[in-house]
């Protein structure tokens, strides 16, 4: 339950977070958000992210702690370079 309410948390952070700095409500660039939102918690196989990519989530969660490589900058830069150029395409 308590999982289920950190992944709404989450989602509604970052859409919000998205509508105000960036001044849109186009729905992929929220859902695009909301999506990023979950990625970090990838780390986890008890996440929601971590149950629906179960393999990758338990080859992360075997190797390092929580809120350890994919809560980043390093991980955050990396989402970045590969999202920026999706959007890029898909935005035109």
């Amino acid at each position: 339950m308590f999982l289920a309410f950190m992944a709404i948390t989450h989602s509604l952070i970052a859409a919000a977070g998205t509508s105000l700095i960036i001044g849109t409500a186009d729905p992929m660039a929220l859902g695009l958000a909301v999506l990023g939102s979950q990625l970090p918690d990838i780390d986890t196989t008890t996440s929601a992210i971590g149950k629906i990519f179960f393999p990758i989530s338990s080859f992360i969660e075997d190797r390092f702690p929580h809120r350890s490589i994919t809560h980043s900058l390093l991980a955050t830069g990396l989402i970045a370079a590969v999202s920026l150029p999706i959007g890029h395409f898909l935005g035109n």
